[in-house]
C-alpha cells in the first residue's frame, strides 16, 4: 500500500475522474508501491473491495486506463494484469 499514491488519487478532482473512477483507482492504488509501480491484483479482489460487479470494475478499468491514470505495466505474478499510476496522476498534472 501506498500512502503517496493514494494522495495522489484523492488530489483528483471531478474534472479528472468521476465518482466510480476514483472509488476503483483508490482500490487499485491500494495495492502500488510508492512508486506507482506493482499493482496486479486480480479483477474480484477490486471488486470485493469497491462492492461493485467484476464487470463494472472491468469497464471502469478500461476508462482508467484510456484517460491515463492506468498503465500496463505486463503481467502479475499470477497471470492478473500488472498495471502502474503514473506518479503525474492526479493533483500533480
Amino acid at each position: 500500500m501506498s500512502v503517496k499514491i493514494m494522495g495522489l488519487v484523492w488530489d483528483c478532482t471531478k474534472d479528472d475522474l468521476n465518482r466510480m473512477e476514483k472509488y476503483v483507482l483508490l482500490a487499485y492504488a491500494d495495492h502500488a508501491e510508492h512508486d506507482g509501480t506493482s499493482i496486479y491484483p486480480a479483477i474480484a479482489t477490486i471488486a470485493k473491495k469497491t462492492l461493485y460487479e467484476e464487470r463494472a470494475v472491468q469497464t471502469i478499468t478500461k476508462s482508467l486506463e484510456l484517460k491515463g491514470f492506468l498503465v500496463k505495466d505486463g503481467k502479475g505474478i499470477h497471470g492478473t494484469n500488472k498495471w502502474r499510476i503514473p506518479l503525474d496522476a492526479g493533483g500533480a498534472r
